[in-house]
């Protein structure tokens, strides 16, 4: 038994590592495109989110992971994450996915601290390219495609 103070046991306020929420996404046709300089959902939808319950830590790591691609080499595509209650964007989660044209699986692992605990949430995954003209496709494949399904995690710290 690990204790702290005069032998009393250490009680834990969660598990940190556990899986809160995961979500996968396939598109139809494999890909959301984005031409916006503003950040955007990835579907009309609004389908690219997860909802989990905050941990007592207040503290969570989201996982984005997904193929993506650009029209040209000029231009580069990023990734965010909205709180879906608000409509506002989490602060600091995100920034630059690609800038390369021949595409590539991309993850991003964002802190999110600050949250209040036993609140459910649904953070909703957003994306903007650099200048007009840019096309950001993220893919999000079925199983049985050539592509890899696109990836929400949201781990407890």
């Amino acid at each position: 038994m690990v204790s702290d103070v005069a032998g009393f046991p250490r009680v834990y306020a969660g598990n940190p590592g556990n899986l809160l929420a995961l979500a996968t996404f396939a598109v139809s046709g494999n890909a959301c495109s984005v031409t916006s300089t503003s950040w955007v959902l990835l579907d009309t939808t609004g389908s690219w989110e997860v909802t989990f319950t905050v941990p007592q830590s207040g503290k969570v790591l989201v996982h984005l992971s997904a193929y993506v691609d650009i029209n040209s080499v000029s231009y580069s595509g990023g990734w965010w994450l909205r709180d879906k209650a608000t409509g506002l964007d989490v602060p600091n989660s995100g920034g630059t996915c690609i800038k390369e044209v021949g595409g590539m699986v991309t993850s991003w692992a964002i802190y999110v601290p600050n949250l209040v605990p036993n609140k459910r949430v649904t953070l909703q995954w957003v994306a903007r390219v650099s200048s007009a003209g840019a096309t950001l496709r993220v893919w999000g494949g079925a199983g049985g495609t050539s592509v890899c399904p696109a990836v929400m995690e949201v781990i407890e710290l």
